[in-house]
């Protein structure tokens, strides 16, 4: 599994795979409609990657669209099936979308994850908090992977990222493991021991590549309502240094 040991391939491989995720989500989302449902845009996600010979996915929902704050935040726990695409919701003016993407390699059995949020069709003032709070939760996000080296433990990331967003009134969106990511493995998911990155985990990570996803609300100013953020990216953490981002290190846009 590659969580123990990652060859150069393996670093390729898992690279290509984040760099389709980015090109399909900025493909997808660039031709959004209003009223097009959580469903047809699964759907023409899985279009998209089958044009790059991509059939195959890890997770136990192959894609992931969730719209809207309250979809989000009530799909941030283990049951999957919170996370299915909904065709009953559907895509209007102002609407945070999530999209989750784990192709996997035919060949190998590797994985990527990767996930991004955007803001469809912002309506000026009334969505520039949410737009806000997207920038800066990938600005602490991009902070905290620049910090990780061979010798960074699980509960120095956390610390990181719960202090960071104590210090901005963040609260953290946690699962019922609390974790903000974990290993990539090869094979099904049925197969897998992935390390989760908790507050309990005390050792190193060291030539293995895993995967950072913390996330967070805020309450609005003066209103009742929240804004949130994820983003998922994958690092490779060499035996001895500082981790490498894999993919291409572009910005994906936060509005559509």
């Amino acid at each position: 599994m590659i969580a123990n040991f990652a060859t150069v391939e393996d670093i390729k491989v898992i690279s290509k795979l984040q760099n389709i995720s980015k090109e399909v989500f900025r493909t997808v989302t660039s031709h959004l409609e209003s009223d097009i449902s959580e469903v047809d845009i699964a759907g023409q996600i899985r279009i998209e990657f089958k044009k790059r010979n991509v059939l195959k996915f890890w997770y136990t929902v192959p894609i992931i669209v969730l719209i809207g704050t309250e979809r989000f935040i009530n799909g941030a726990n283990a049951n999957y099936d919170t996370k299915k695409p909904d065709g009953h919701i559907t895509l209007q003016d102002g609407s945070i979308i999530y999209i989750d993407l784990h192709p996997t390699d035919t060949k190998t059995e590797l994985w990527g994850d990767w996930n991004s949020m955007i803001v469809y069709h912002p309506r000026d003032e009334k969505d520039s908090e949410q737009v806000s709070f997207l920038e800066e939760m990938r600005q602490i996000h991009r902070e905290g992977i620049s910090k990780i080296t061979s010798s960074t433990t699980g509960k120095e990331l956390v610390d990181f990222y719960t202090h960071s967003y104590e210090l901005k009134g963040i609260t953290p969106i946690w699962n019922n493991i609390r974790d903000i990511g974990h290993t990539i493995h090869s094979g099904p998911k049925e197969s897998a021991k992935r390390r989760f990155i908790t507050a309990d985990d005390l050792s190193a990570f060291s030539n293995c590549v895993i995967a950072i996803e913390p996330s967070g609300f805020k309450k609005k100013k003066n209103s009742n309502e929240f804004v949130v953020a994820r983003f998922e990216e994958c690092v490779y953490v060499p035996e001895s240094g500082k981790a490498t981002l894999l993919g291409n290190n572009d910005i994906i846009p936060l509005i559509v």
